[in-house]
């Protein structure tokens, strides 16, 4: 009798656990367009600066662009596929389109559909938002200000025509809204000397004068506007350094703010340490901070990161050369290996290029070094077009983004250093135009 009471038990508990996994389960399926091969369904959560890439989340549609993904969520959460953001919650079923290439032309079918089509046209963040990378700005400062408030009414009366979303969902979204203006007006400066082309001593003098200028506007949307649940919005972390220092009293709300931005930083710098023993030395400032889900998250990502560290063997990859042929990373061991990882949408890249080139040229002639230009497009047409307008030669191999995983790639320009023994020199490398690179690789191939 006690074994079989023993079994009925065992025997709920799985169906209990197996229902509950299965309210928790978001389905995507559809068609993608103009994607890479490996597209990745990316949290867009405060979580994201804290975490590393989750590989449940990413899928390889197939030749027509069909995919299906499955995996589980907690709770409703923001995610970005391309350049659409999406607003998921558990037990989702979402049929969609989407193109890389245009936000707009995205479709979707299922449960919380409304709110998907609704964020189709969310402005960008890192174009200044309501200044549309500065095709918003206007010669005087009303003009543009007046700008940036017709178009966040824009966005919310588009909001309002919106029936069944969500409380939550609208909150979020009026948070966002808000945000968005306080971006825009915050980056009015920087836009408004690149589109006019402002002299030194003219930039220099307004930007003494700008936060006075810019006061005013502000004032109207920072007041009551410090809430941790808004730390969901990419906008709104991008904006909420500057936030907090309205905030003069020591709140609660603050106080989880800030240190979700020591989170923050502390990953960062996780993120991008490439000495091991250093790694291991966050091990003390990751147990000071307070917030559980934040200091969870770290200790995932430090023990991700601590996988691959200076002086561990290399991860092999898999790339496509100019040719359109498959070569590996490893195909080049015995050689001393300087990879440039660049794309054709990355300006400091760009900059950086001139330089690597020199630095190639350099070496010609020296069989103990390889010169690899890895570029992380998705745009192959636009790797291609690049490459033939600068004329370039050796070896040039494209990637997809998410085979890196191992090698920590947050941010671009990059470059690392592999030893002929296949083991990593540098994680993060001195850039092309370094002065001291080049007696760091001479010195490397004694």
């Amino acid at each position: 009798m006690f074994k079989l009471f023993s079994f009925c038990v065992c025997l709920l508990i799985i169906n209990i656990t197996s229902a509950q996994h299965s309210r928790n389960l978001v389905i995507l399926q559809g068609t993608v367009r103009n994607f890479n091969n490996q597209v990745e369904v990316e949290d867009m959560s405060e979580m994201k600066d804290l975490s590393m890439s989750d590989p449940e989340r990413f899928f390889i549609p197939d030749s027509t662009g069909h995919f299906k993904i499955r995996f589980n969520l907690n709770a409703p959460n923001y995610f970005r596929m391309g350049r659409n953001i999406l607003y998921l919650s558990p037990g989702d079923s979402l049929e969609l389109f989407v193109d890389y290439k245009d936000p707009k032309l995205a479709s979707f079918k299922g449960v919380h559909s409304s709110e998907n089509e609704y964020l189709r046209q969310t402005p960008f963040p890192k174009g200044g938002s309501f200044l549309n990378a500065g095709n918003n700005i206007r010669r005087d400062l009303d003009s543009t200000v007046f700008l940036i408030e017709q178009e966040a009414a824009n966005r919310s009366s588009s909001l309002a025509s919106y029936s069944n979303l969500s409380g939550s969902f609208v909150k979020l979204e009026q948070a966002r809204i808000k945000a968005d203006i306080l971006n825009s007006s915050w980056h009015i400066f920087t836009y408004y000397a690149y589109k006019f082309k402002l002299s030194k001593d003219s930039s220099a003098s307004m930007l003494q004068s700008w936060p006075l200028m810019i006061k005013p506007y502000n004032d109207r949307y920072n007041k009551n506007f410090i809430d941790p649940s808004f730390l969901k919005l990419a906008v709104y972390r991008d904006v909420v350094d500057e936030l907090i220092k309205t905030e003069l009293n020591e709140t609660k709300e603050k106080i989880q703010i800030k240190e979700w931005i020591a989170a923050s930083e502390l990953a960062g710098k996780l993120k991008t340490t490439s000495d091991r023993e250093t790694k291991n030395s966050f091990q003390t400032q990751i147990a000071v901070i307070k917030n559980d889900v934040y200091r969870k998250a770290l200790q995932n990502t430090l023990n991700k990161v601590l996988q691959l560290s200076n002086g561990d063997p290399a991860v092999d990859f898999t790339v496509l050369d100019a040719q359109g042929k498959t070569q590996k990373l490893s195909s080049l061991k015995g050689k001393l290996i300087y990879l440039d990882l660049w794309a054709t949408w990355c300006g400091p890249c760009l900059v950086e290029m001139p330089a690597y080139e020199k630095l190639r040229e350099d070496f010609k002639g020296d069989d103990r070094i390889r010169f690899v230009s890895l570029s992380i497009d998705e745009d192959k047409l636009a790797w291609k077009t690049n490459m033939k307008s600068r004329k370039a030669d050796g070896l040039q191999w494209v990637i997809d983004r998410t085979l890196l995983q191992a090698y920590n790639i947050i941010s671009i320009p990059r470059t690392i250093i592999i030893d002929s023994d296949f083991k990593i020199v540098e994680m993060s490398a001195p850039m092309p135009s370094s002065k001291n690179l080049k007696i760091l690789l001479q010195d490397k191939l004694k």
